[in-house]
């Protein structure tokens, strides 16, 4: 049920939510980048920082509290090869400045 869960909280504008069901829990990288291509071409609202979300949960995911299930498989390790090639991949889809704000303040808690 946690791909549905990941599409319900999509629909709610809840991206990060979404993403780290993906990426963490689903370990399907390549789903939660067709997730931001779709919510991306959407211009739906958080369409402009999807890709950011993404790339802060390959860097520093979050913990399994935070995405509010407390018997998860365990979380993927960071994966900075990965966000790299998001960032590489989408140059026109991501601002550099949110990049650099946003994964520094990640990363230094």
């Amino acid at each position: 049920m946690l791909e549905e869960r990941a599409i319900m909280l999509g629909k709610q504008g809840r991206h990060e939510q979404a993403l780290a069901i993906y990426v963490c829990m689903l370990s399907d990288v390549q789903r939660a980048k067709q997730y931001c291509e779709r919510v991306s071409a959407s211009r739906a609202p958080g369409h402009d920082e999807v890709y950011i979300l993404l790339m802060r949960i390959l860097i520093s995911p979050p913990e399994n509290w935070l995405l509010g299930v407390a018997d998860a498989p365990s979380l993927s390790p960071s994966d900075l090869a990965t966000a790299i090639d998001v960032l590489l991949s989408n140059p026109d889809k991501i601002n550099p400045s949110q990049v650099r704000i946003s994964v520094i303040s990640k990363t230094n808690h």
